[in-house]
């Protein structure tokens, strides 16, 4: 039975991040469009950016946590997770900051464990 549970556990943080990520990639393209047609300063893009990051953990936290308990934990997981992914992600686009990375981490644990207390609960 602990194990059905141990699977469970990881598979609903797995697939809120991978939520979060696609959340994520529909706002940011969705900015981009934006920035098109409108002149943006550099810094309140990166601030934006931020925002997304944080808005997709949310988002993804509430669609993809089915069950309660945990959601510190979970929320967490998913926000390190998440972060981890993110920082990847611009790497391989050649974007890489420490700074950002350290940034991310801390802001998008803090969000996934408040969602997922909110959400799952203790």
């Amino acid at each position: 039975m602990t194990e059905r549970i141990k699977k469970g556990f990881w598979q609903e943080i797995l697939t809120t991040v991978l939520f979060a990520v696609l959340i994520s990639v529909i706002l940011v393209l969705a900015f981009a469009l934006l920035l098109r047609f409108v002149n943006i300063d550099g810094k309140i893009i990166v601030a934006v950016n931020q925002i997304i990051k944080a808005a997709g953990i949310v988002i993804a936290v509430f669609a993809q946590f089915k069950t309660k308990g945990k959601g510190v934990i979970k929320g967490a997981a998913a926000g390190i997770i998440y972060a981890v992914i993110c920082g990847v992600l611009l790497g391989i686009l050649g974007v890489f900051s420490m700074k950002h990375i350290f940034i991310d981490l801390g802001l998008l644990m803090a969000v996934g464990t408040f969602a997922g207390l909110i959400k799952a609960g203790k």
